[in-house]
């Protein structure tokens, strides 16, 4: 039963044509409290809210601190991820494009592509395989018309307002000084970064060419990561010549609308490569988005406090089935609870930190998840898992954890501060006024805390290992 205020002394309970949804109306304010716990996934549960009266409230939202407007949330767009996908039939195919890019159901608005192979490409491959070709006589998208612009384009289908970024994970390897796909570093020399900056910005004319315009794009995937997959160095002043001396000027005399991200960054300090481009003036005016992922949260109250105003994107969420911690699983990844929460988790580091957006990583893989790297094949998590061989689809925790963002934090959102003892809690106010409370129960047992909403108090059953989202429509 519901303890009403007794100021509110009209209620009503409606029902939808869903028997599972109900809507508790207190006066002119709607709540809604939308639970995934176990099986229960999804459902409408507003037994679980009450309006008390008087208690000490465990968090807090500040609905007058308003800070960055959130843009919206998405993934990468991977090879493997388009041939898993083409394991089904069409009918299939397109229930799970649905569920990812639906406005309705996981709304993912953002969409990552590789330029050339990364970990989750098929093959090996960039998109300047000739040696030498300093003018990118010999560019071409041609292979990307196998995987990447297919995957695309069926997902425009859903969302034809999907914003497309790019990034590298490695040069062409011509210009790297080992002249391989893996390991080395990118040449010192101005006829490569004139060369690498003609290559970007072909990139994004050729995919615009082909109705799908780039918002921007990344100059390198994690530059101090040099491993066994597609990959490259960079020192961060070799980062600002290139944005200043070369990719700045060449995307503004090619009049291209495409904003170059600086990024992606995953390690923890600013002072490499964010604060080596930006306290330079002459770099700073060409950066349009800075891009990180992993634990470069740790840099964002730095960025935001001394170079303000620069939307901050988180460009990868981690992967998980990490290989050099204990449980490590070499055959496949886990994609259970633990790791959904743990994106919770990031999630709101993100966001509370000052972060305008949020990607997954790999939107669907197979059941084994694993990468091309030629030291360790490395199994990871992703929001969709498509078994080959049964044809079975999964929707693991960690999509489950992300849709409740994705789904009800719509772009134009504002981030909202929430204090107080229970931190596993995050709030948005919608541009119409509604405020979107998310939660988390990392624990094996039902929760039970008291939240203060606009000034009213709300007890919340929190049910064991579960996602929950509040949504308190204005009056």
């Amino acid at each position: 039963m519901y303890r009403l205020l007794p100021t509110l002394c009209i209620v009503f309970l409606t029902c939808s044509k869903n028997p599972d949804k109900f809507e508790i109306e207190y006066s002119n304010s709607k709540i809604t409290y939308i639970v995934t716990s176990g099986d229960m996934i999804h459902l409408e549960k507003n037994n679980l809210v009450e309006l008390v009266t008087a208690g000490q409230a465990d968090f807090t939202v500040r609905t007058s601190v308003e800070k960055q407007v959130i843009s919206g949330f998405g993934g990468a767009f991977n090879e493997q991820g388009w041939v898993t996908l083409c394991i089904l039939d069409k009918s299939s195919r397109n229930k799970v494009l649905n569920s990812i890019f639906s406005t309705d159901e996981a709304n993912l608005s953002y969409g990552r592509i590789p330029i050339g192979a990364n970990d989750y490409a098929i093959e090996r491959y960039t998109l300047a395989p000739v040696k030498d070709d300093f003018e990118m006589k010999n560019f071409t998208i041609e292979r990307d018309k196998k995987y990447l612009i297919p995957y695309i384009k069926a997902a425009q289908s859903i969302r034809s307002d999907i914003k497309l970024w790019g990034s590298a994970w490695t040069p062409p390897i011509w210009m790297k000084d080992n002249s391989n796909y893996e390991g080395g570093n990118f040449i010192d020399d101005p006829k490569y970064y004139k060369a690498y900056a003609l290559y970007l910005a072909k990139f994004a004319e050729e995919y615009g060419g082909l109705g799908m315009e780039i918002t921007s794009v990344a100059v390198q995937n994690e530059p101090l990561v040099v491993t066994g997959y597609p990959n490259g160095g960079w020192t961060p002043e070799q980062f600002r010549t290139f944005i200043k001396d070369y990719m700045g000027p060449i995307f503004a005399e090619r009049k291209l609308s495409t904003q170059i991200m600086l990024g992606t960054f995953n390690d923890i300090s600013y002072n490499t490569f964010v604060k080596t481009v930006l306290d330079d003036a002459d770099a700073k005016k060409y950066v349009g988005i800075i891009g990180l992922q992993w634990d470069a949260d740790q840099q964002i109250p730095d960025i935001v406090e001394k170079h303000p105003g620069i939307p901050i994107m988180q460009t990868e969420t981690d992967c998980g089935n990490w290989h050099w911690q204990p449980g490590f699983d070499p055959e496949h990844a886990a994609n259970d609870f633990n790791y959904a929460a743990y994106t919770w988790m990031r999630m709101k580091s993100y966001f509370s930190n000052g972060a305008e957006s949020y990607m997954l990583w790999n939107i669907i893989l197979d059941q084994y998840g694993k990468n091309n790297d030629k030291i360790k094949r490395w199994p990871q998590n992703s929001a969709v898992v498509i078994n080959t061989k049964t044809k079975e689809i999964t929707y693991t925790p960690m999509f489950r954890a992300f849709e409740h963002f994705s789904r009800y934090i719509p772009a134009g959102s504002k981030y909202i501060e929430t204090k107080g003892s229970f931190d596993k809690v995050i709030s948005f106010a919608l541009p119409d006024g509604t405020i979107v409370v998310e939660l988390l129960n990392d624990s094996s047992n039902k929760r039970i805390v008291t939240g203060d909403i606009k000034g009213k108090l709300y007890s919340i059953v929190m049910l064991p290992k579960s996602f929950a989202t509040l949504i308190v429509k204005k009056a």
